[in-house]
């Protein structure tokens, strides 16, 4: 898997989970007929990946996936500037990471193959439910939701809420996510993608436009101490970002619904995601500034990866009823790509235990 060039092809297959009794969600990877293929899964399996990626799966030079996988895109990229890219899997404060994606915290396997496939112009827009992850996070993985990850989160037994061991890794990572995502761009000679590429194609310039807005970082340089203030000034000029990609992709997605509606839904995701300075405060308990490097390290047992997958897939179905009841079965599929029923944003807590 040395290649110098290949055709980068998205991929996606169906997850098998239920949330609301309903089938949610796709994995997707990025493989090349020439011999490339990062199987996104954060760690949990070793590299190559056994499942999407086992040298088996090329017969005569062509990549065969597994049954029940669809081919979403391709698009040309050098192998060896998307393998950089995605990197190895990592931990990032005990929670599974790759590619400055730390799993759950800013991206699912979505924006990871993304990010991967950065270069070659294409995406993996297609898969079941990726509009509505990207409304979350991010195509690049950009947002920190912290909606999804409050402070406190409920449990079924007295106090009925405890800390959320997660709150701490993603307010740490607010500070350093796109400073991260940047070192890996610059560290892999990757750039956006130029005008010369996408003239006279309306999705790639709208890439292009969504790869601009993160050239430069919200936060010149890392540091350790920070206080209170200074991280809610980092998530709300985070916000703001991604506010404007939410309107990128609003008016290129709109196709005929009506201008009340793509109002309504711009405030749905601007609620969603506005910061609170009050979680950021009932952190700090009065202290005046926090060490991020002394916070604690996230330790999960399959039950409290449960917990917490739950509680996140709670939070984004709940913000997912909100967006059906305002836009209606056929305007919601002409924005996210798939029946209302069918799929949102899924955390998978097997996953987050792997750390």
């Amino acid at each position: 898997m040395k290649q110098t060039n290949d055709i980068m092809k998205t991929w996606a297959i169906p997850l098998g989970f239920q949330i609301f009794g309903q089938e949610i969600g796709d994995h997707t990877w990025v493989a090349g007929d020439a011999g490339y293929c990062e199987g996104c899964c954060f760690g949990t399996h070793t590299k190559p990946d056994p499942i999407y990626c086992d040298q088996s799966l090329w017969k005569e030079g062509k990549y065969t996936p597994p049954a029940t996988s669809r081919e979403l895109h391709n698009g040309p990229a050098s192998a060896a500037a998307a393998a950089c890219i995605a990197g190895d899997p990592y931990n990032f404060m005990g929670i599974p990471s790759q590619c400055g994606i730390v799993y759950a915290i800013n991206g699912v396997c979505h924006n990871l193959a993304n990010r991967t496939l950065y270069p070659s112009g294409v995406t993996v827009e297609g898969a079941l439910g990726y509009w509505f992850t990207q409304a979350i996070y991010g195509t690049y993985g950009t947002m920190v939701p912290m909606p999804l990850i409050l402070p406190l989160v409920p449990v079924p037994f007295f106090p009925f809420v405890v800390p959320n061991p997660l709150f701490p890794a993603a307010l740490a990572w607010t500070a350093v996510v796109d400073i991260q995502w940047l070192t890996i761009l610059t560290n892999c000679g990757v750039s956006a993608l130029t005008k010369a590429q996408t003239a006279g194609d309306e999705w790639t310039d709208y890439l292009r436009r969504v790869q601009e807005l993160y050239v430069q970082p919200i936060v010149p340089a890392q540091k350790n101490e920070w206080t209170a203030e200074e991280l809610f000034a980092v998530q709300v000029k985070m916000y703001e970002r991604h506010m404007q990609e939410v309107d990128m992709t609003l008016a290129f997605r709109r196709h005929g619904v009506s201008p009340d509606k793509m109002s309504a839904l711009h405030g749905l995701w601007a609620d969603f995601h506005r910061p609170s300075r009050e979680n950021i405060d009932s952190f700090f308990k009065g202290r005046s500034v926090v060490n991020l490097r002394q916070l604690p390290k996230v330790n999960l047992n399959e039950q409290d990866a449960t917990l917490l997958a739950n509680s996140m897939n709670t939070a984004a179905g709940e913000q997912l009823k909100k967006v059906i009841a305002l836009l209606g079965p056929d305007d919601f599929k002409t924005i996210y790509g798939h029946a209302p029923e069918q799929a949102f944003l899924v955390i998978n807590p097997m996953i987050l235990k792997e750390g």
